[in-house]
């Protein structure tokens, strides 16, 4: 019989552990900067880190929070006096607030109950370095991506002074790439140029685009489209405007949208633009072609500049909101910035 039991009860299914990072994309990548917050200021401190429900593959138990050292860097260990509670926060980070307590969940519960922990040394450096400061919970978040972000709000009572740095996620840049036929200009002038004065292309971040090499005090514009090459409303892009009266200048993008300015009396035009706040847009590519509106050029009256294109490549799905206090009730609110982190979910 006891047999006939320890059988049924091994053919029971186990609920499947996984290691998670989050954001998934540092899984082997070292973020750009570091943080002393929460364990490194020498202060109390309270800090609410949140991650995006799509990090998330599954629902589950999530069982242990685990951090990393800044990569190439080496630290003593300190005894910190730490809680952590942990909840289903805000539907996207995107709506992190600076007010602590809006960011938590109906769910929350205390996953680390408040006592002395120390923090371990790390004595051989690694780019990145492994996550080796575990936090192992006392009881379980049981937590279902489809409901929001997953939010841990780490109170730090206590702590020497000495510093801890934590890795920090990835600051991108978005370098301007050129493609395509060169720009023109009026005859015996600079060609047309376009640039993104905008280094970092992030979504629900500022876009800045400049129209340089264009006629004083005259009307430029820009184009924004998502064709480079082929057919476009019955022609081929890049379509050579010779045809209609502007030798050398090219149209080279789909105008899907178009935004006007008046350049100034150096030649320069600047449109700002705002890319559409979602997260989806990372990768994807921002393609534009300046032109300017130039009567004495050509018998068409505009030149056109080569056309370039920048990728949005930030911010990742993650954000904090940390005070110095451990009865802070507002913070500093930093979207797209938090310590990467990985999870034991079962």
């Amino acid at each position: 019989m006891v047999r006939i039991f320890v059988t049924l009860l091994a053919a029971l299914p186990v609920a499947a552990q996984s290691t998670l990072v989050l954001p998934p994309s540092h899984a082997t990548r070292e973020g750009t900067s570091f943080t002393n917050v929460p364990f490194g200021r020498s202060t109390p401190t309270r800090c609410q880190l949140a991650y995006d429900g799509a990090l998330l593959p599954r629902a589950g138990n999530i069982e242990s929070l685990a951090l990393r050292i800044d990569g190439g860097q080496t630290v003593a260990g300190k005894q910190v006096e730490l809680m952590v509670r942990a909840s289903t926060g805000p539907t996207s980070v995107l709506a992190l607030q600076a007010t602590f307590a809006l960011n938590v969940g109906a769910d929350v519960r205390d996953v680390f109950a408040r006592r002395l922990f120390d923090l371990p040394a790390l004595t051989s450096a690694q780019t990145p370095n492994p996550f080796h400061l575990q936090i192992p919970f006392d009881a379980p978040l049981p937590y279902d991506p489809r409901n929001g972000a997953v939010l841990f709000d780490l109170t730090v009572f206590d702590q020497p002074p000495g510093v801890y740095p934590l890795d920090l996620t990835y600051v991108c840049d978005s370098p301007v790439q050129r493609y395509g036929p060169a720009g023109c200009g009026p005859q015996g002038g600079p060609a047309l140029q376009v640039t993104a004065a905008t280094t970092q292309v992030m979504w629900g971040q500022p876009l800045d685009l400049q129209v340089t090499a264009a006629r004083p005090a005259s009307i430029a514009g820009v184009f924004l489209g998502v064709i480079e090459q082929g057919p476009w409303a019955g022609i081929t892009l890049p379509y050579d405007l010779t045809l209609v009266g502007a030798p050398t200048c090219h149209l080279s993008i789909d105008m899907s949208f178009s935004a006007f300015a008046s350049a100034n009396a150096l030649g320069t035009a600047t449109f700002p633009l705002t890319i559409p706040g979602r997260p989806e847009l990372v990768g994807a590519a921002i393609r534009f072609q300046g032109f300017d509106i130039d009567p004495a050029a050509n018998a068409l009256g505009i030149t056109t500049s080569q056309p370039a294109k920048v990728a949005v490549c930030g911010w990742e799905r993650v954000g904090r909101v940390w005070a110095s206090g451990a009865n802070a009730t507002i913070g500093a609110r930093e979207v797209g910035l938090a310590p990467p982190v990985t999870l034991t979910l079962r």
